[in-house]
């Protein structure tokens, strides 16, 4: 790893939650998930897995910087783009004039062509668009501001959960022959993409475990999830 490459170092005791209001008193924190060994996340593909309600998007948010943690340290070494389900662009824009607004020519020529592979429709509007066509309109947006940058990092939350499954499989296919130095954490329920990807990032039982494709089986962490 270069000194330009991202990378994101989580220290253990590290907590993530929220804390709650309470009438006239301080607010209350509510704890979701404590990591329990350190953990360090290098360019290429991460996976975040967990049952609903246990801190995935709580998580991302906090790694982006967009909320604090309860306790503890965690750093992301390079620029940190964050890809929530609330991300919404103009209702009237179609995708071509949005890349148009926030990219540069070269990286809207990039667009075009991952818009092709991923089958969006770039001249209707963004308002009418299906979920699923506006996810892409997400993912292509913030793919290609990544594209050929350094020291990017990509936190998609549930990215992939309305796209067709050729669509997903052209998705996968593009991030693992990407060259670019990225670090990618993808949040998703399914963990069948985990072997072929640089690690799994688990939340389970209330704490946040990292692990590689030689050293876990697949059915034990199904069973983890449920």
């Amino acid at each position: 790893m270069s000194q330009t490459d991202p990378y994101i170092r989580i220290s253990t005791g590290w907590k993530v939650g929220y804390k709650k209001r309470r009438l006239f008193s301080e607010p209350e924190p509510i704890e979701l998930l404590t990591v329990q060994q350190d953990i360090v996340l290098k360019p290429g593909l991460h996976l975040l897995a967990a049952r609903n309600g246990r801190g995935k998007s709580t998580l991302l948010r906090t790694l982006a910087g967009l909320q604090p943690s309860l306790a503890g340290d965690a750093k992301a070494g390079g620029r940190t783009q964050y890809v929530g389900e609330g991300l919404r662009f103009d209702a009237e824009l179609n995708a071509s004039k949005i890349f148009s607004a926030i990219l540069s020519p070269r990286k809207r020529d990039f667009a075009t062509h991952l818009a092709g592979e991923l089958e969006l429709e770039l001249d209707k509007p963004y308002g009418k668009l299906s979920k699923g066509n506006q996810q892409k309109v997400h993912i292509v947006a913030a793919e290609s501001m990544a594209h050929q940058s350094v020291g990017e990092i990509l936190l998609l939350d549930e990215p992939i959960s309305n796209l067709d499954y050729h669509v997903r499989m052209r998705l996968n296919a593009y991030w693992k022959a990407d060259s670019t130095p990225l670090l990618r954490i993808v949040c998703m329920h399914e963990l069948e993409w985990a072997p072929e990807w640089k690690s799994l990032l688990l939340i389970a039982q209330g704490g946040l475990a990292q692990h590689f494709p030689n050293q876990f089986n697949l059915e034990k962490l199904y069973v983890q999830l449920n």
